[in-house]
């Protein structure tokens, strides 16, 4: 995956989804399958977007491809990079592992993160 900071990717979409902004362009290793690169304020995700669909990415190559990119590009301020995820190792049970992914739509990370915003603004349980 190939991330280019230095264009805003408008050039992809007119239109862009609400909650989202674009980043730049992005694209496979060898050029091709370009895109915008759209991050979604909402879901704390990096999704491609042509023509205003949004494709999933994944999030751990994008993560790769930003920090590649920054170091080549120097970009160092754009906001919505701030917040690029790191790869971490946890150690779950079934139950709670079914319970993160359901509670993140599929996405076991998402759900580990709503869940600890809700600690953080103090709905906890526990």
């Amino acid at each position: 995956m190939y991330v280019d900071l230095s264009n805003n990717g408008k050039q992809y979409s007119k239109s862009i989804p609400i909650g989202c902004n674009f980043i730049g362009s992005v694209s496979d290793d060898k050029g091709h399958n370009s895109g915008a690169l759209v991050y979604n304020k909402i879901t704390g995700l990096y999704h491609q977007l042509n023509r205003g669909i949004l494709v999933s990415l994944d999030q751990n190559d994008v993560a790769i491809a930003i920090a590649k990119a920054m170091n080549e590009q120097s970009t160092t301020d754009i906001p919505m990079l701030n917040s690029v995820k790191k790869l971490r190792s946890v150690n779950l049970d079934d139950e709670t592992m079914t319970i993160m992914r359901n509670y993140g739509h599929g996405n076991v990370s998402l759900g580990i993160r709503r869940a600890a915003e809700l600690i953080k603004k103090g709905n906890n349980h526990g």
